[in-house]
């Protein structure tokens, strides 16, 4: 779909709109923008939900935390390799400073890598699988894994 008078298209417009909603502090506006945007191939909303997903939040809030649950989902169901990446970081940290993200995150970030599939996805859940320490994550990448069995 285009708008014909400016060549732009609709689902650019519609982010332009819509996406900057994604900073909203009121969580059911942020949750309506994410239900209201949100489908495969969409590659228009990509750039919010990279700025989504890195937003910064207050660790244990459980508003923060759903949101944050909610943008992975929403990740994983545009199904795009170019958010991988960005989604292995938040299996990935373990530093000594760094707050390792809640098993609710941890496992929608498993469950949106098995939605998005390929090789590198395939690899990051093995090794979920064989070493997270929280037992709800390693049983979710296994569950993630069987399903992607082709």
């Amino acid at each position: 779909l285009s708008n014909h008078d400016t060549g732009e298209s609709i689902g650019k417009k519609i982010a332009s709109i819509l996406c900057p909603r994604l900073e909203d502090e009121d969580d059911e506006i942020r949750q309506m923008v994410l239900d209201s945007i949100i489908y495969p191939g969409n590659e228009d909303v990509f750039p919010y939900l990279y700025r989504a997903l890195k937003r910064k939040g207050i660790y244990g809030d459980s508003n923060f935390t759903n949101y944050r649950v909610k943008v992975i989902e929403s990740i994983g169901l545009v199904g795009d390799k170019s958010f991988v990446p960005e989604l292995v970081k938040i299996l990935k940290t373990k530093s000594f400073f760094a707050v390792v993200e809640s098993s609710e995150i941890r496992v929608a970030t498993v469950k949106a890598l098995g939605n998005i599939g390929g090789e590198e996805a395939r690899k990051v859940l093995e090794g979920v699988m064989a070493s997270d320490s929280r037992e709800i994550v390693r049983e979710e990448a296994k569950l993630v894994l069987e399903r992607m069995i082709d």
